[in-house]
């Protein structure tokens, strides 16, 4: 059970700084189109449109994470056993 806990703890905290690392990468590279923008003022809708966003990045992000985990798992064990 502590091996299961541990694993999952890892993983959490893992999937959460690798989210938060790609969120602020993202936001970094993030140029937004003024002349655009500006252009679309007049014609403002008053509902919210939702934009289907991809499913891949979060699955790397959630296979990075399993791999960081298991690696950090392991040598955990390691420690622990010598």
């Amino acid at each position: 059970m502590k091996k299961y806990l541990v694993f999952a703890g890892v993983f959490c905290v893992s999937f959460l700084v690798f989210q938060a690392a790609a969120g602020m990468i993202w936001t970094l590279f993030y140029t937004p189109d003024i002349s655009a923008a500006w252009q679309q003022t007049g014609a403002l809708s008053s509902e919210t449109m939702l934009v289907k966003a991809s499913a891949v990045f979060p699955f790397i992000i959630a296979v990075t994470s399993l791999t960081v985990t298991f690696g950090l798992t392991r040598l955990f064990r390691k420690r622990t056993a010598g």
